[in-house]
């Protein structure tokens, strides 16, 4: 069984809770071990180093975007936002993360999500839009869009590599640099939610 990185923020409702468990079991039912930090990976140090390690074990990356946080009405450079719903900063992260280790991606967007940033369309890997219930699982166009990633999956050969302070290249620095952009963009919608801006 292939270890998967799960990059998915907190369910904080049962939607959210059955579906991630339903993709973990979806996954588990094709030979993928979906592991997730803080959800059903144990957090015994630093956030990030734990992404870190789990990651360097992972074969593939699976990052799942549903909405948590709502702008009923602000703005966003000048141009007005309204019933905008935004992911969790950490999905930005995670995806930076993952890019850096050559590994394959799919990510999984809630249907009426901000697309922004590494979760938008045209970053060089698989975007699927849908509702998250179980039973979107079962939709022809998502057993496309997962079977598709899988086979890249299993045809990646390059073993994850263990990345030590003396292997930092200009790639792994623009990787942080993305990681960081998505702190920035957490960071403003939140801004937009709190003032009303």
């Amino acid at each position: 069984m292939e270890n998967i990185f799960l990059s998915i923020g907190r369910p904080y409702n049962e939607k959210y809770k059955k579906f991630a468990d339903a993709l973990i079991e979806y996954g588990r039912n094709r030979e993928f071990n979906l592991q997730s930090v803080g959800y059903n990976v144990g957090l015994h140090n630093s956030p990030l180093v734990k992404i870190t390690e789990v990651l360097q074990g992972s074969k593939g990356a699976i990052v799942v975007a549903f909405s948590r946080i709502h702008v009923q009405k602000g703005s966003e450079k000048g141009v007005e936002l309204e019933d905008a719903h935004i992911t969790t900063p950490w999905n930005q992260i995670e995806a930076a993360m993952a890019y850096v280790q050559h590994i394959p991606i799919l990510v999984i967007a809630e249907k009426g999500l901000k697309k922004e940033g590494l979760i938008e369309i045209g970053n060089g890997w698989y975007v699927h839009e849908m509702e998250m219930v179980p039973e979107s699982l079962k939709e022809e166009s998502f057993e496309l869009s997962f079977n598709e990633w899988a086979q890249t999956v299993k045809s990646n050969k390059k073993p994850p590599k263990k990345m030590t302070i003396h292997d930092f290249s200009t790639e792994k620095i623009i990787g942080f640099i993305l990681a960081f952009m998505g702190l920035l963009i957490a960071a403003f919608s939140a801004g937009i939610m709190l003032h009303g801006k």
